[in-house]
């Protein structure tokens, strides 16, 4: 299919993230194994702030599961979610740190802050859409424009140096796949627009990410291609620190062999539906059913959307797909309970207390939000993982937001819309996992305003309050 090349998308993903901030407020840990463990679920849960000495012992044995950690501590076999006493057994120079605690869970603060500031170089040059804590999508398409702009003829504009930065060629391609970036820009023969633009987006992706790891300390690998989902993949080709540009010619080489499921949009029920009725598992299975086949299946709307997708397209309209947006759409948190540890519907005043824990935490950021970005959230979400005789399931219930957003109302509502979910559930359940989410939002009112809404708000329960009371 035809594609639209006008664009130069990028994705910029921090090299092991937690474990940079970690090195960073402490020099003497750069360079050595290292990984940030999980709480001790089990242990009283206390506090433990960020600015203490959350370093653990050498001869301590560390049972908490590792969340993060180094090349280093990679390269001696050391995984995720492995413990740190099995970790160790690998890497006996195993340097483990645990991650904050507050409200009786992991505080991640200082890696949100840590991923604002990055996103804050990154937007200085492009459009820039927070995709998560760690990693940042980025239009720069006007800066490569007006870059080719100075000079409208002739090679682009390359990267300041060429070391870790690579190209993905097509499959049938001639040369050395290691030094194809460096004969990429080095050709003497003519230039396509979209080559040149994507290029010169290449050497804007490469500048932001020199300014990130010259200002801030932090490594980033990216991918640079027409469309996100490219992007995205070409980031994980190379890691880390190094960057990868997709051309459109080595497209359908990147998506031959690519899961069905890595898909956006075909990882659940759909996806299965579809794998089952085609009989594929591939992106490139998908690009080669013909159109009509899918049109019949799915109708015209789903069938050129799937074909599309197939080819590395995830816009509808041609753009960018990028959603400049440097705040969260939501504030969230949530605490896992495993094992001895779920909650039980027999003692709903535990349920309560761990709502308001969540609800403390989701308090304060809300208020850190407000002074910074002005705004106020208008929806509350309570969302659980349950166990209920032989059903597994999670379901989310929301009503408005009462009051701003202080911890008391939300732990209250949120319990109001659990209860109303248990009225005509068996009496005997547990809870897993649960988290809260405000999101919705509007900009604050002026300080008059807000004064009388907080009274018009006192006098109106939660809907679900109002109806778990009758």
């Amino acid at each position: 299919i035809e594609l639209s090349r006008q664009k130069v998308i990028a994705h910029v993903d921090l090299d092991c993230f937690y474990v940079q901030v970690e090195a960073q407020r402490n020099k003497a840990l750069q360079g050595l194994p290292l990984a940030v463990v999980q709480y001790d679920p089990y242990s009283s849960l206390r506090d433990l702030d960020a600015n203490a000495n959350r370093l653990k012992g050498q001869d301590e044995k560390v049972g908490n599961s590792i969340i993060a950690l180094s090349y280093e501590a990679k390269a001696c076999g050391v995984t995720r979610t492995m413990s740190g006493v099995k970790a160790r057994t690998l890497c006996k120079d195993l340097r483990l740190i645990q991650v904050p605690v507050a409200h009786g869970k992991a505080d991640l603060t200082i890696y949100r802050e840590a991923g604002d500031k990055v996103a804050k170089i990154l937007a200085r040059q492009a459009l820039c859409e927070k995709a998560s804590i760690d990693e940042v999508y980025l239009d720069v398409t006007e800066e490569a424009s007006r870059r080719l702009s100075l000079t409208p003829s002739g090679p682009p504009p390359r990267p300041g140096s060429l070391q870790g930065v690579h190209l993905m060629c097509p499959a049938h391609a001639n040369g050395d796949p290691v030094n194809a970036a460096t004969e990429w820009w080095s050709r003497s023969g003519e230039w396509c627009e979209h080559e040149r633009l994507l290029a010169a987006g290449a050497s804007v992706v490469w500048e932001l990410r020199k300014q990130v790891l010259d200002e801030l300390g932090y490594t980033t690998s990216a991918g640079v291609s027409h469309y996100k989902l490219l992007a995205k993949l070409g980031s994980g080709l190379h890691k880390p620190a190094q960057q990868t540009v997709v051309p459109a010619a080595a497209v359908m080489d990147l998506l031959r062999d690519l899961p069905l499921a890595k898909l956006r949009g075909c990882g659940g029920l759909f996806g299965q539906e579809v794998q089952e009725k085609l009989g594929i598992t591939t992106a490139g299975e998908l690009a080669a059913v013909p159109l009509a086949r899918l049109e019949r299946l799915w109708g015209t709307e789903k069938a050129v959307w799937l074909q599309r997708l197939a080819h590395g397209v995830d816009s509808v309209d041609g753009s960018s797909g990028i959603t400049p947006r440097m705040q969260p759409k939501s504030i969230s948190c949530g605490k896992t309970f495993r094992g001895q540890n779920s909650l039980s519907s027999a003692n709903l005043n535990a349920i309560r207390f761990w709502l308001g824990e969540l609800g403390k935490e989701v308090e304060e950021r809300a208020e850190e939000d407000k002074r910074t970005n002005r705004r106020i959230p208008q929806l509350l979400t309570v969302a659980f993982d349950f166990c209920l005789e032989e059903e597994r399931d999670r379901v989310s219930r929301s009503c408005p937001l009462r009051r701003g957003c202080q911890a008391a109302v939300i732990a209250d509502d949120a319990m109001a819309l659990i209860k109303k979910w248990a009225a005509d559930k068996a009496p005997r359940w547990s809870i897993h996992s649960m988290s809260i989410q405000v999101s919705n939002f509007q900009d604050a009112p002026p300080a008059a305003a807000s004064i009388t809404r907080f009274f018009s708000a006192a006098q109106a329960p939660c809907p679900a309050a109002a109806a778990a009371a009758a």
